[in-house]
């Protein structure tokens, strides 16, 4: 099986989810939503291709500082036809000097869609 085209759509650390959260968006009106979600009506959603993608989502919840973040790892498909992909979650280290500012670290990705919905691990450091 060939390996899985997961492309960024979006990562930033100003989310506006308090809780850690996974959404995934299944049509462009869902990623519409999640997208005004993120970034108000100012920019408007990109059109993607949804007959044979999904948008996933996730969301780390507040934090209350800068230096948290997440990022793509990985991406493989699962002996049952899942879609697993492993999302690196990363923490400033003790000492660091970071942002006094509430956080809410995320990440949009377009993955390929299968009949199950995706696996998603989060890695942390």
């Amino acid at each position: 099986m060939e390996e899985p085209d997961v492309l960024l759509v979006l990562q930033g650390s100003q989310g506006k989810q308090e809780e850690p959260m996974i959404v995934l968006a299944h049509d462009q009106a869902s990623f519409a939503s999640l997208w005004r979600q993120i970034n108000g009506f100012s920019i408007p959603a990109p059109a993607l291709d949804f007959s044979t993608r999904v948008v996933i989502g996730v969301f780390l919840g507040q934090r209350t500082t800068g230096g948290y973040g997440l990022s793509f790892k990985s991406a493989a498909w699962q002996p049952d036809g899942r879609l697993g992909i492993a999302v690196f979650s990363s923490a400033p280290k003790p000492g660091a000097m970071v942002t006094q500012a509430l956080t809410s670290p995320f990440i949009l990705l377009n993955a390929p869609k299968a009949e199950l919905d995706p696996v998603i691990t989060i890695i942390t450091d």
